[in-house]
């Protein structure tokens, strides 16, 4: 059987410069009139929100390392230019985490459910760590948001920032490193990203890495991680939401749908059905009860495909050489089939995996398989002093095969048979990671209860079978 070769590479800070990305975005913002009137510098309360992130994490907000070109962020940064709240913001922070209290999540509710705008995508703090100052910052935002001007003058700045002729650009030897390392005989390169998913399918556009890959292997782990099982999960939740008489949840797991398809209609009466056939099987005398369990089963299921989105998770990379395995030219097809049933086909595959992160890019593999996979660490962007070699002592964690400071020396050694000798044919990862809670037998005995053909029989019969 022929080997072959698979090489997952990162996008940004690797191969992408995404810090002079947001130096060009902070510097077009604080040079626009609407945040120039405010007297404080846009531009450091820009890159100060997406270095220190977890301070608008903690007071409720979205993750805006994600949403950095985005009308979420470009509000927040005006609603803290207009009233100079940041420096206030970096002193508080710690404190006003520590003072959480139901008033101040209902509040925070309140707003989002007042000021969120469907057309803009705007989440006003859409997590419950909601503080005071928390909720000063969201009905700064929500006002800003309400007025039909700001709102129509920032959505304008997004467009033509987005539209700027060199926005994105790429490291020096990035397109020879695509170029030698896409084209060698038996070798399969993989982009793998876990950035926001419209914006990184807009730089594999801009910068015509279909070159180099396809667009089908250029993976982001928001768009891998949502097979159709994930959406009939979802819908099963929802049923058992109405059921439960639970308004909250059911509208959330709706996802507030305005567009009834006829498609939605028949998976939500499938739903129903499957809700039936459970508790006929259950042999419960008490719906309600089996309804709560059923509900929290089928979230827990969902939850675990849905939280291996992130690449140090440790499904993700298990999920993704599963996917790959099934399916080389689509892990997202490879992906949809992981929860099938179907078993594996024969492949003897080598990995490699190359990336400026440590933690996020290179420890997966190495915890994964060890010595047997190619490791390699580029020292350059945004992370290159974390994780050193003394650092990695310190901590007795796995070093990388190699470190280098470009990707010139990265492709020459990716070229070279003598590593690729050197490491082993990898075996199907174990999908374990999936289903650590010790509740887990509860919730897949729970799920095996729904029809043989049902999203939540088939995931949790492939989970165990995995186990």
């Amino acid at each position: 059987m022929k080997e072959t070769r698979v090489t997952l590479i990162d996008l940004d800070h690797t191969l992408v410069d995404h810090t002079s990305i947001l130096n060009v975005v902070a510097q077009r913002i604080s040079e626009h009139p609407l945040f120039t009137a405010s007297g404080v510098s846009p531009y450091d309360i820009y890159q100060g929100l997406l270095s220190d992130w977890s301070v608008i994490r903690n007071l409720g907000f979205s993750d805006l390392r994600r949403l950095w070109l985005s009308r979420e962020i470009l509000l927040i940064t005006l609603a803290i230019c207009r009233q100079d709240l940041w420096p206030d913001l970096l002193k508080q922070w710690e404190d006003l985490q520590r003072s959480l209290n139901e008033d101040a999540i209902d509040t925070i509710a309140r707003l989002n459910r007042e000021s969120a705008d469907a057309k803009s995508s705007i989440r006003v703090c859409s997590s419950a760590k909601a503080t005071e100052f928390g909720i000063l910052l969201a009905e700064k935002v929500a006002r800003l948001s309400e007025d039909a001007a700001t709102m129509q003058a920032i959505g304008a700045l997004v467009d033509d920032i987005s539209s700027l002729d060199g926005l994105f650009s790429m490291y020096p030897d990035a397109e020879d490193f695509l170029h030698d390392v896409s084209n060698l005989d038996g070798h399969v390169l993989y982009i793998v990203t876990e950035g926001d998913q419209y914006i990184q399918r807009l730089k594999f556009q801009r910068l015509r890495l279909d070159r180099y890959v396809t667009a089908q292997r250029f993976v982001t782990t928001n768009d891998l991680c949502h097979p159709p099982q994930l959406r009939e999960l979802e819908m099963l939740a929802a049923v058992l939401c109405e059921r439960l008489g639970d308004e909250r949840r059911y509208r959330r797991a709706r996802y507030g749908r305005r567009v009834v398809s006829a498609q939605i209609v028949r998976a939500w009466q499938q739903a129903n059905q499957h809700v039936e056939y459970g508790f006929a099987r259950a042999g419960e005398s008490d719906p309600v009860a089996f309804f709560d369990k059923a509900l929290e089963a089928v979230r827990f299921l969902a939850g675990r495909i849905s939280a291996a989105r992130l690449k140090a998770h440790p499904a993700f990379l298990p999920l993704l050489i599963h996917s790959i395995w099934r399916s080389p030219s689509d892990p997202r097809q490879g992906f949809r089939q992981v929860f099938s049933g179907a078993p594996l086909p024969p492949r003897r595959l080598k990995v490699a995996a190359v990336g400026d992160r440590y933690d996020v890019d290179l420890y997966p593999t190495l915890r994964l398989f060890g010595d047997a996979a190619i490791t390699v660490r580029l020292r350059q962007g945004k992370y290159d002093k974390e994780y050193l070699a003394d650092d990695l002592a310190a901590l007795s964690k796995p070093t990388p095969t190699a470190t280098f400071d470009s990707l010139r020396d990265a492709k020459q050694m990716l070229m070279g048979n003598d590593v690729w000798a050197r490491a082993r044919t990898i075996h199907p990862p174990s999908l374990a990671s999936l289903v650590p809670e010790a509740a887990s037998d509860s919730y897949l005995d729970l799920c095996l209860l729904f029809p043989e053909d049902s999203a939540a029989h088939r995931v949790a019969a492939s989970i165990r079978s995995y186990l």
